[in-house]
């Protein structure tokens, strides 16, 4: 889902857009050394590595997910993302794109 989608999604929950939230991304790679790459990447720009995973079957068996806490309108996560998508690519990865969590309030 794009940016778009998701932020228009967040605002429909009624989420605050102007306060800083955890949100998760994720990167997919053919090599273990160009996920390395990648999270020494990340980890410069202040992200938080969640998880990082091996999947045989998969095309792009190497992947990550990573997190920092970021505003999620529209203008900062196309940003981010594009910064992600341009890294990933260089490294012959794919951003798959992110999520955040929705609290509703009871």
């Amino acid at each position: 889902m794009g940016n778009e989608k998701l932020v228009e999604k967040l605002v429909q929950s009624g989420v605050d857009l102007s306060q800083p939230r955890q949100a998760d991304h994720w990167i997919y790679f053919n090599t273990k050394r160009e996920r390395g790459l990648f999270l020494a990447y990340a980890e410069k720009e202040g992200l938080k590595l969640e998880a990082k995973k091996y999947s045989a079957s998969s095309a792009l068996p190497y992947s990550l997910q990573i997190s920092r806490k970021d505003k999620v309108d529209l203008s900062s996560t196309t940003a981010i993302t594009l910064r992600m998508r341009r890294k990933s690519k260089e490294l012959d990865g794919d951003y798959d794109g992110w999520e955040t969590f929705v609290v509703e309030s009871k």
